[in-house]
């Protein structure tokens, strides 16, 4: 199943946006040429930036390591759609269900459970 806007904006929902800002907005001029562009993404090998907030989310967190992944400047280390699909699904899985607990935090839960 692919991974579309509404399965991925209930998990987004409570994000505030921010102004718009194309990417590379702080690093080159506004409506550079393909010449500028070339330069900077070839060349300088630069990245958009990320929001400092998305280090904050553990969705967004797996988003940006998804997103790096297919920025690879090694063609053949860029993920492929079909693994893009599947890391989606799982980061999505992994944000969904409940917090893992050792076995020594469940002991003692089980513990201070009433009888």
């Amino acid at each position: 199943m692919a991974i579309g806007t509404p399965v991925l904006y209930p998990a987004l929902a409570n994000i505030k946006a921010k102004e718009y800002q194309p990417p590379f907005y702080d690093m080159v001029p506004h409506d550079p040429s393909f010449e500028i562009m070339k330069e900077v993404v070839c060349v300088q090998q630069k990245r958009p930036t990320f929001p400092n907030e998305w280090s904050n989310n553990k969705l967004l967190q797996g988003m940006m390591v998804i997103i790096k992944e297919c920025w690879s400047q090694n063609a053949a280390a860029r993920l492929t759609s079909l693994r893009v699909d599947k890391k989606l699904t799982k980061l999505l899985t992994d944000c969904k269900s409940p917090v893992v607990v050792s076995e020594v935090e469940q002991d003692i839960m089980d513990l201070l459970k009433p009888s």
